[in-house]
């Protein structure tokens, strides 16, 4: 309703204007649109009713109110009980009211703290005329009012941010607060909106002035917020970016590295997959990222060569030992130097294959390479009880 009517209402009635007489403290809900806490029209000094008032005019308590204001109403079934659109705001706890205008009217969007982190966040809709539309309350989730805030480029819930606010993470080896960083390289971040902690990716979020959630956010295949089952059980995530999909890399506390794909939605697709070391060798050299958290590309690579003339060394992972061919090799350190499991001597039995293993009482004597057959190698084993007895094993 506009004031103007009012007015005319009230002179027919009353003889008077509507003059401005604020509810509570604070009397300006959003000083940037204009947004007023006001007493109803004609209220007693006892009456507490609060009513909202939107005016581009600045309202003085006992001016009238300039007749281009307009006091929101309620619609239907509703304002034959109240004429008035109100709400119970508990401002000194933290409720926020903001009103943005839009083609169609305005929207009023009311964000609560609530109680034990259950923070809430509403939007209602009104026409031009500040009258509250058919359907036009909707409860907003976190990724909607993420998306509400970006289109109207206000921050609704207080949190001094635009978009999906990035955690503080606390890092306890240096004590460095790191702003929701878990992979910069890989562009994987935590954020938090409403109280909700998920996963976004993209590049640069951290340097980035607003991030909406809804567009970058990490989801399962119903299309919520998805969080890893068990995510204080993981020491750190390394994100990868290919042909637009997105894959996640969780390493456990116990060195484990659980692989979770998304599809260019970003939609979680199938299940977790636990990954060997075979497969976490051949992610990190491929990708170029150290997975597991061990400032190790690929496979770890014994100082000392098993035998330099003919090339063999020992490689670790995960707790998993590897024979592997090669010239002068050493731990990847860089990316460019990582060793993985191609050349590694294994063993394939059935469905299945593993890395081959030095039977038990014996040692690797010698690795002899095929001269006239591309990567085929005998390797001799020498029984340590008794130098006569060898085992040779051949590998193609």
């Amino acid at each position: 309703m506009q004031v103007s009517s009012l007015n005319t209402y009230l002179t027919g009635t009353t003889g008077s204007r509507f003059i401005y007489q604020p509810a509570k403290q604070p009397v300006v809900l959003d000083s940037k649109s204009g947004l007023y806490s006001a007493s109803m029209p004609g209220a007693s000094a006892n009456d507490t009713g609060e009513i909202f008032v939107y005016s581009k005019n600045r309202l003085a308590a006992g001016k009238p109110v300039s007749e281009t204001a307009i006091i929101l109403q309620n619609t239907g079934a509703q304002a034959s009980d109240n004429e008035y659109f109100t709400l119970d705001l508990d401002v000194e706890n933290g409720d926020l009211a903001k009103l943005v205008s839009t083609d169609t009217g305005y929207d009023l969007y009311v964000y609560s703290p609530g109680g034990g982190g259950a923070q809430a966040a509403d939007k209602y809709s009104f026409d031009t005329a500040g009258v509250l539309k058919e359907d036009g309350h909707k409860s907003l989730t976190a990724l909607e009012l993420s998306s509400e805030e970006i289109t109207t480029k206000r921050d609704l819930d207080g949190n001094g941010v635009v978009g999906a606010k990035l955690l503080n993470k606390e890092i306890a080896s240096d004590g460095v607060s790191e702003k929701g960083i878990v992979d910069a390289v890989g562009g994987l971040y935590q954020a938090s909106i409403l109280g909700e902690t998920m996963f976004v990716v993209g590049a640069g979020l951290d340097r980035s002035k607003t991030i909406d959630a809804a567009q970058s956010v990490l989801k399962n295949t119903d299309g919520t917020t998805w969080v890893p089952d068990d995510l204080e059980s993981y020491s750190s995530f390394k994100a990868t970016l290919k042909d637009g999909a997105w894959t996640v890399y969780g390493t456990n506390g116990d060195a484990t590295v659980t692989k979770f794909t998304f599809d260019a939605e970003k939609k979680l697709v199938g299940s977790p997959e636990l990954l060997d070391a075979v497969k976490v060798a051949s992610a990190e050299k491929s990708m170029s990222r150290d997975l597991n958290a061990d400032n190790i590309f690929g496979l770890q690579v014994a100082a000392q060569a098993i035998d330099a003339n003919g090339g063999l060394y020992k490689g670790s992972l995960m707790g998993s030992d590897f024979y592997v061919v090669g010239s002068a090799l050493k731990s990847g350190t860089k990316p460019s130097s990582a060793v993985d499991t191609t050349m590694a001597l294994m063993v394939k039995n059935g469905n299945e294959t593993n890395a081959w293993a030095v039977p038990d009482g014996y040692e690797i004597k010698a690795l002899v390479k095929d001269p006239t057959v591309a990567n085929k190698y005998a390797v001799y084993t020498v029984n340590q009880d008794d130098a006569k007895e060898i085992i040779r094993f051949d590998f193609t």
